[in-house]
């Protein structure tokens, strides 16, 4: 019988004896990132039956259901959360981007997609899912431009030997802040 992980069984104990609902979410956190998905599902349903408006249960719930494989259960929480005012990271924005397009909703894939571009506009991941929707509605010039633009992004950040941060900031003449608006 495998040994149970001692961080996820602390956890669990701990749970089990207070109840604290930030540690359950911490808990189903650690879940996840121990790819335990069955039960990080059930204990965010657990929080979120106790309370129905728990947005960081919710945001957690949507990362484990993108695991998963559940885009538009991902995509439900996402917008839940996202209607709670929680802030996203660059890589849950991107997840959720991903959830948009899954469910057909192409044209707000692309905007959120174009978003983080602009946020940042070193990530590889929606240059490429940008750059697939594209392909795919046949606007083979928005490919060739959208790929233009990673290769010079990329050439003078190596040029330079910048960070991405010194680079942006740079660019922008210090005015603009990195991080979510």
């Amino acid at each position: 019988m495998p040994q149970r992980d001692p961080d996820v069984a602390y956890w669990e104990r701990k749970v089990a004896a207070d109840r604290d609902t930030d540690d359950a979410l911490y808990l189903a956190q650690l879940y996840r990132e121990r790819g335990l998905l069955e039960e990080s599902c059930k204990l965010c349903r657990d929080i979120l039956e106790d309370d129905p408006e728990h947005p960081p249960a919710m945001a957690e719930l949507a990362e484990t259901l993108f695991m998963m494989g559940d885009r538009l259960g991902a995509l439900k929480c996402y917008e839940d959360a996202k209607a709670f005012g929680v802030a996203f990271s660059l890589e849950m924005a991107f997840r959720r981007a991903l959830c948009l397009y899954a469910a057909g909703r192409i044209e707000e894939a692309e905007k959120a997609l174009l978003e983080l571009l602009e946020e940042d506009p070193f990530v590889d991941g929606p240059f490429d899912a940008l750059a697939g929707i594209y392909e795919e509605t046949g606007r083979k010039r928005q490919v060739n431009a959208l790929m233009r633009r990673r290769n010079k992004m990329r050439a003078v950040q190596e040029r330079e030997g910048r960070t991405i941060e010194e680079f942006i900031r740079v660019l922008t003449g210090g005015h603009r802040k990195l991080g979510r608006r």
